[in-house]
């Protein structure tokens, strides 16, 4: 059940950025996904474009079955995508196409305005994802580390300070300094079952034997697949 005063539909779903105020004194969660087609090209040698796809379904899945009823946006303008999001009771906010730095920091920003009182973001291929609902942590940064101890694959922090987020090669420690530049406790989570990624195929080799999921099709769990709204 969705903590919400109004009962959504796919149409409402949605949203813009003005949209956000619906979201006030609550902690949401953002998962960008760009794409299933056109991701993870560096598993081109070992996996089709069809079953990259399939695989990033079932990341997406699990990221977005971990969410629980907390209020969750899917950043994405691909149809797939916002189908796949929406079919799961999850709201939709369009990519604006910038890189993922600005359009996180920019959401940053404007969450604090709309009076959004936390935010967490988790990367849309953490296959083994089972819950983001106990991250949260007042006047703390959380952070979940990839399984290098280098990246960031989830991070919960409260809105209102100047913190900025830089994804990319090193992130973890860059977002540790950002932390304490802000005053806020850093708390690492090591969680095995977010610090798994998948962007090169010996990350997909490690942990195929732990997945439900085969090269040649993927048995997408539906335990967490909301029923259809009506439009």
């Amino acid at each position: 059940m969705l903590k919400h005063s109004f009962m959504p539909t796919l149409k409402t779903m949605i949203i813009n950025e003005a949209d956000l105020k619906r979201f006030s004194n609550q902690h949401i969660i953002i998962i960008p996904i760009r794409s299933f087609s056109s991701g993870k090209s560096r598993l081109s040698s070992v996996l089709s474009q069809q079953q990259r796809s399939e695989l990033m379904q079932y990341c997406a899945n699990s990221v977005i079955g971990a969410t629980g009823d907390i209020p969750t946006i899917v950043i994405s303008s691909d149809p797939q995508v916002q189908s796949f999001a929406l079919e799961r009771g999850k709201f939709c906010l369009p990519d604006p196409g910038s890189t993922l730095n600005q359009i996180i920091n920019n959401l940053y920003k404007a969450s604090f305005e709309f009076g959004i009182s936390h935010l967490t973001v988790a990367h849309g291929d953490l296959p083994l994802a089972r819950d983001l609902t106990c991250l949260k942590q007042d006047l703390s940064a959380v952070i979940v580390p990839d399984r290098h101890r280098s990246g960031t694959n989830v991070l919960s922090i409260p809105t209102g300070t100047k913190f900025i987020f830089s994804y990319g090669f090193g992130s973890l420690e860059k977002h540790i300094q950002q932390a304490r530049l802000n005053n806020l406790q850093v708390s690492l989570v090591e969680d095995p079952s977010l610090m798994i990624d998948i962007d090169m195929p010996e990350d997909l080799d490690q942990i195929t034997s732990k997945l439900n999921w085969n090269r040649k099709s993927v048995a997408v769990d539906d335990e967490h697949k909301s029923n259809r709204l009506s439009e």
